[in-house]
């Protein structure tokens, strides 16, 4: 009984945690200007290498899958067992916004890394490119999400 009350608790809490992610979403965030400039298109497929943040940088287990994918304004990928699609719009000096992020309410072993992951990915604001690595940044660019093309 004490598993199912924790499980039922987990489960509503991850819920929460998605509402606030889907809803924050929409919000209008101030992009930071990016110096840098890209020679090469933000368009395509992306997997994950590393989640790096204020306290630490989040080492990928092997198991662990997340990719993302950008075409056309939209937006979608898979980090872990969590589905997720939104839109996005580029600007000026690489600045970059995510909108409507929604999310599947799968749950997995790696849920703190997916929440995470899902957390960062909706305070993004700008980019780098650089040959086949993607960098996204949060405003103060101490939080970042790095990717390779595949």
């Amino acid at each position: 009984m004490k598993n199912l009350i924790k499980d039922l608790l987990k489960s509503i809490s991850f819920s929460l945690i998605l509402i606030i992610l889907i809803t924050n979403s929409s919000c209008q965030k101030k992009p930071v200007v990016n110096s840098q400039v890209s020679t090469t298109s933000i368009e395509g497929n992306w997997k994950l290498v590393s989640i790096v943040d204020s306290t630490s940088n989040t080492t990928i287990p092997a198991g662990f899958i997340s990719h993302i994918t950008f075409q056309n304004d939209s937006l979608k990928g898979k980090t872990g067992a969590v589905q997720y699609f939104g839109s996005y719009i580029l600007s000026s000096n690489n600045n970059l916004t995510i909108n409507q992020l929604g999310t599947t309410l799968n749950l997995d072993i790696y849920e703190n890394l997916e929440i995470k992951y899902l957390t960062l990915l909706k305070s993004v604001n700008s980019y780098a490119i650089s040959a086949d690595s993607l960098i996204l940044y949060s405003s103060n660019r101490v939080h970042y999400i790095s990717f390779v093309k595949y």
